[in-house]
């Protein structure tokens, strides 16, 4: 009878949908923009085409500590802000900025961490993707598997 709100279903314990946080699969940043973008330009009327490259600095270095909500709750806040058809600094909510410039620079072990789990999620979690990250990034299986067990990484 399509009486059943669609936003339950992420509530319900027996059906269970992990997905990995947005600063975990920043790859994905470019197309969510693009989608979010579209998709408040349509709702509000408005013409906003594009992000300024400062804009977009702040969103990659961001360490988004929630998923894809609050980045489409800041480009409604944006897409509202707006004066012309690029997104600015001065767009982008408060608590935003304070939270990026609050945010410790990422350590060079959490940015080892990093590559490797994006070069698996790349190559593949299973035994060959895991030897070709090894070989990509210059180190044997065995210090790869140390690493992991260091950043607590658990197979997929």
């Amino acid at each position: 009878e399509n009486r059943f709100r669609a936003d339950l279903f992420s509530r319900l314990p027996f059906i269970n949908i992990e997905m990995q946080p947005l600063r975990e699969r920043m790859e994905d940043l470019p197309e969510l923009l693009d989608a979010f973008l579209a998709k408040f330009n349509q709702r509000l009327n408005s013409h906003v085409t594009a992000f300024h490259q400062e804009v977009l600095d702040l969103f990659y270095r961001y360490q988004w500590p929630g998923n894809i909500r609050q980045l489409e709750n800041i480009v409604e806040y944006c897409v509202n802000m707006a004066e012309g058809s690029e997104v600015q600094v001065e767009d982008l909510p408060g608590y935003f900025l304070r939270e990026v410039s609050n945010q410790q620079a990422p350590t060079l072990k959490g940015m080892e961490y990093a590559t490797i789990r994006d070069m698996l999620n790349h190559y593949g979690w299973d035994m060959k993707g895991k030897t070709r990250t090894a070989e990509a990034l210059g180190i044997s299986l065995r210090t790869l598997y140390r690493k992991m067990d260091q950043a607590h990484f658990s197979d997929k």
